[in-house]
Formats: structure tokens, C-alpha cells, sequence
């Protein structure tokens, strides 16, 4: 099967929109559809914690969940039930959260330094409420005390709950370990907080990480099947991924493209090999290649 670059890029921008739920948040998902309910319903916002370490699946988790709430285009107006908010890096502070929050309703509002923090909240309330957004999702959260000021966070975590208090929409908060103790010792927040989900990797022979590879391998439809769920290759990932499924997706993802350059139609050990030397090159490989016919990962 030979493929043009037009076309290799195409599939590569399908394979890299397969969003596929983490097995744990499956649960999950009644909670989250309690706070879409919730949220509809034009009540004071509750919140839903997601936390793990990176590559653990919350970002795909959070936008397989997001694909079944597309905008609604509206005579009077559009409507967005869900927006995605991405806390960006640098230096945080309860402004650059409020911008990132303005970001997701797709809007671009200049915030001059005469706009306070009620002024701020009442932007984003606004907003939530026209285009009627049940959710907001908020990625990244662990940056909102990543701040080594004391004062910094205790400022960013006043303006959150009384963001909370004001915006009727439901949250998603989702990030890596150490954001969540801000809900848990903190008695307001820790009272909007309905639902927690941690997310871990899987172990070698969990039948959730040989589900995940499966449903993958479902939804690559372009790529020939070669029995993922297999030990001989789900062994073989988790050794590369120690069970991440994000970290999975991503490396399938990327031998599904080499091998299509390759005029392959199928996922090889090859291209598994030359992905995987590729992330961890030289003297900074940490381990044996698993996907090396020598590796002896069985």
C-alpha cells in the first residue's frame, strides 16, 4: 500500500484524534453526567476531579467524553455545552486562569489592568450562561499551585471559589498528582467537589490495559489488525509504556505513521522499534528496547 504524504497526514490526524476513555473513568462517567445534569439545571457549579501522572489518559479521557456534546448552531445565538480550558504555564495567577478560562469560550477579550477579580468572574459567568455551557473542562490544573509564592496561591484560591459560587456551569479539573490536595484542604472546595477519579497505569497482565489496545486497534480502521491484546505485543507496549495508556496511544499512533511511510500496511515490530529508539535515543535509553528481536520481551 503506497500513500502520499497528503494522505499519511490525514490518517495521522485521525489516529491522533482517537480519544479512547480510561478504563477507570468508565465509572466515572455517571458523575460526570450528574454534573452535565446539574449544570443544566442553572445551579451554583459542583466539581469533578481527575488526577494522575502524565500519560496516564486523562486529556483523552476528558475529550472522548467531550465528543458527545458538539455546539449547536442556534438561530438566536450559538450554544457550546461543553468548553475545553488548558491552564497554560509561565507565571499563574488568578488573571492568566481567567484568560485561559475566556480562551475556551472561544472568545479573545483584551483584560486591561483596571478589570478586577469580581470584574474577571463576571466575564466568564457571562459567557457560560449565553452560550449555555454545562461543563467546563479546566486541563492542566495542577499548574494553578505550581506558584512557590504562598500568597499567590491563597489569592488564586480564593478567586476559584468564588468562581465557583458565581459561574452556574458544572467543572472538570484534571491534572497530574498534587493539585488535588487544594480541594481536599480546602473546606469550600472540597463541598463543590462531587466526584474524584485517580488514574494509574496498568499492570502487564490487566485485562484494562489489553481492553484499551483492543478498542485502539478497533477504531484504527485504516491499519491492518494484528491482535494488540496479544501478549506478544501488549507485553512488549507495556514494558515500553509501563502501562500509561497515553503514553501507548501515542507510541501506536506513531508506528502506525512509519510503517504507512514504509508502504506498510500494518503496525510492525519494526516500526515499534524505530518509534521507540527515536523517544529515547543513544545513552539516554533507559531500558532495552522491547521491540528489538533480542529484547526477549515475552
Amino acid at each position: 500500500m503506497t500513500l502520499i504524504s497528503s494522505e499519511i497526514a490525514e490518517i495521522a490526524k485521525h489516529l491522533k484524534q482517537l480519544h479512547i476513555s480510561h478504563p477507570a473513568a468508565d465509572d466515572a462517567k455517571t458523575g460526570f453526567d450528574w454534573i452535565m445534569n446539574y449544570g443544566r439545571l442553572g445551579r451554583s457549579s459542583s466539581a469533578m476531579l481527575l488526577s494522575g501522572p502524565p500519560g496516564s489518559g486523562k486529556t483523552s479521557t476528558v475529550h472522548s467524553w467531550m465528543a458527545g456534546y458538539q455546539p449547536i448552531r442556534g438561530a438566536q445565538a450559538d450554544e457550546r455545552p461543553v468548553a475545553y480550558a488548558k491552564i497554560t504555564g509561565g507565571s499563574v495567577t488568578y488573571r492568566s486562569i481567567a484568560m485561559d478560562l475566556l480562551n475556551a469560550f472561544q472568545e479573545d477579550p483584551i483584560i486591561v489592568r483596571r478589570d478586577t477579580q469580581q470584574t474577571l468572574r463576571q466575564r466568564i459567568a457571562y459567557y457560560a450562561r449565553v452560550l449555555k455551557t454545562s461543563v467546563l473542562f479546566v486541563d492542566e490544573a495542577q499548574l494553578i499551585v505550581s506558584s512557590h509564592n504562598q500568597k499567590v496561591i491563597r489569592e488564586i484560591t480564593e478567586w476559584l471559589k468564588t468562581l465557583l459560587n458565581d459561574v452556574e456551569s458544572g467543572f472538570v479539573f484534571c491534572g497530574s498528582d498534587g493539585f488535588t490536595d487544594l480541594f481536599k484542604t480546602n473546606t469550600s472546595l472540597h463541598r463543590r467537589c462531587r466526584v474524584a477519579v485517580e488514574m494509574a497505569p496498568y499492570g502487564r497482565r490487566s485485562e484494562e490495559y489489553a481492553s484499551f489496545l483492543a478498542t485502539w486497534e478497533h477504531h484504527a480502521t485504516v491499519l491492518k489488525p494484528i491482535g494488540l491484546p496479544d501478549p506478544y505485543w501488549s507485553h512488549r507496549l507495556h514494558v515500553a509504556t509501563d502501562g500509561f495508556i497515553g503514553i501507548t496511544a501515542d507510541l501506536l499512533c506513531d508506528a502506525a505513521i512509519h510503517a504507512l511511510e514504509h508502504g506498510a500496511g500494518a503496525i510492525r515490530l519494526e516500526d515499534l522499534a524505530a518509534v521507540h529508539e527515536r523517544r529515547f535515543p543513544g545513552s539516554t535509553l533507559k531500558k532495552t528496547n522491547p521491540f528489538l528481536p533480542e529484547s526477549g520481551a515475552r
